[in-house]
């Protein structure tokens, strides 16, 4: 393992690489920028220790010194030039070979979308008609049922001490399955989540088939 000191230093101590292979546009670092407005620094850069160049982390090092930035957190590394140099494209490189998931994106940012009132999908690097597009297409992945419960007759399947609205109904008796989901703005988007690792799971498309196999699954389970 190289030798490495995580340490605070002045950004101007530091040396942009000269030849960086990795571009920065103004999408670009106003999303990096976004961010560190949000969350502040959370991941050093990664600096040579005998040159002070930036390994990576060289757009991040220009978006905080456009905010304004005086000092950054660095990991300092013993390495050559040959080494840093072969660093330098791996680790840009290696998270651009990752893929999404596209469909358990779209939910989370949606999931952020309506539990705070201010998300700024910038921050992310999504356009607001980006993510909108996104949660679009896979708007149909999880189907949820939000339904209110029916109003029982009076003095027909009540229990007491039950207010009305809140008795148990008889079981439907057709041959149509049913789903009724009495959720809120806060156990909506965390049940969506739940239904959609099971729905992957059981490889189901609606939220009656995903819910069907989870129970089923359940009590075969206790049975045995």
């Amino acid at each position: 393992m190289k030798n490495l000191e995580v340490a605070t230093v002045a950004i101007d101590s530091l040396t942009p690489d000269p030849e960086n292979p990795r571009t920065h546009d103004e999408r670009n670092l106003a999303s990096i920028k976004a961010s560190l407005e949000a969350h502040g620094q959370v991941e050093p850069l990664v600096v040579q220790r005998s040159t002070r160049m930036i390994i990576a982390g060289n757009g991040r090092a220009t978006a905080m010194k456009e905010l304004g930035w005086k000092e950054v957190s660095v990991a300092l590394i013993d390495v050559n030039d040959e080494e840093a140099r072969r660093l330098s494209i791996t680790l840009n490189r290696s998270g651009e070979l990752a893929g999404w998931d596209e469909g358990i994106l779209a939910q989370h940012l949606k999931e952020l979308s309506m539990l705070d009132t201010s998300f700024d999908p910038v921050a992310l690097g999504f356009t607001g008609s980006e993510m909108e597009a996104l949660i679009a297409e896979f708007a149909d992945d999880v189907e949820l049922l939000s339904m209110q419960p029916p109003e029982p007759e009076p003095g027909q399947g009540t229990t007491p001490g039950l207010p009305p609205g809140t008795q148990p109904s008889d079981m439907p008796t057709s041959a149509v399955r049913m789903v009724q989901l009495f959720l809120d703005d806060q156990t909506a988007p965390q049940f969506q989540m739940w239904v959609r690792k099971l729905a992957k799971r059981y490889d189901t498309d609606n939220i009656t088939d995903t819910v069907f196999k989870a129970v089923q699954d359940a009590a075969e389970g206790e049975g045995e």
